[in-house]
């Protein structure tokens, strides 16, 4: 299954194209993922300019939680365009840890669709994007989407496609009317 079309870090302006201000020699780990973890990021739903909120994601995970990079792989605004997230390692390889499941991060790629999903559902457009970077990452690491298996990472057994709210920490995320569609 094909990897879909998406917007790289500097497309949205990433604010630094590798590391972070405070590291910029940092380069991510790599991992080989087994569970796909979907997020909301609680934010509006609505915006003018959708890279900007992409953009204040990585000031707040770099600049407020001390991160090296924005902790999500992949983000999906509410048009169905895709954003790559963490930058890729220097080869080029994509199966970087993100900093998105509780620290559990291992085994993981994490999705961020854009907005607030516990009252609301999230766009025909995201929900396609998403399926679409699911499904190729399934595809491409052969995870069953429908399967469960053991996180090592977590010390859990998961659905492969969960959940933030499945992992250790307590939250809602990605928000009931979107983790009901998982």
């Amino acid at each position: 299954y094909p990897r879909p079309p998406f917007v790289n870090r500097v497309g949205w302006g990433c604010p630094t194209p590798t590391g972070s201000p405070s590291n910029p020699n940092w380069s991510p780990s790599t991992t080989l993922p087994t569970h796909l973890v979907v997020h909301h990021s609680a934010g509006g739903n609505s915006s003018n300019d959708w890279a900007a909120r992409v953009r204040s994601y990585w000031t707040y995970h770099v600049y407020t939680n001390g991160w090296a990079d924005i902790g999500y792989n992949w983000l999906v605004d509410p048009n169905g365009v895709l954003y790559q997230g963490r930058q890729f390692s220097a080869n080029g390889n994509e199966n970087v840890v993100g900093a998105h499941f509780s620290g559990t991060n291992g085994g993981t790629m994490g999705v961020c669709v854009i907005g607030t999903y516990t009252s609301v559902s999230p766009t025909q457009n995201a929900i396609r994007t998403t399926v679409r970077i699911l499904g190729y990452r399934a595809s491409n690491r052969n995870i069953n989407p429908r399967g469960i298996s053991y996180h090592p990472s977590s010390q859990k057994t998961l659905y492969n496609i969960c959940g933030h709210r499945d992992g250790v920490g307590a939250t809602e995320c990605p928000g009931t009317n979107l983790y009901n569609q998982l």
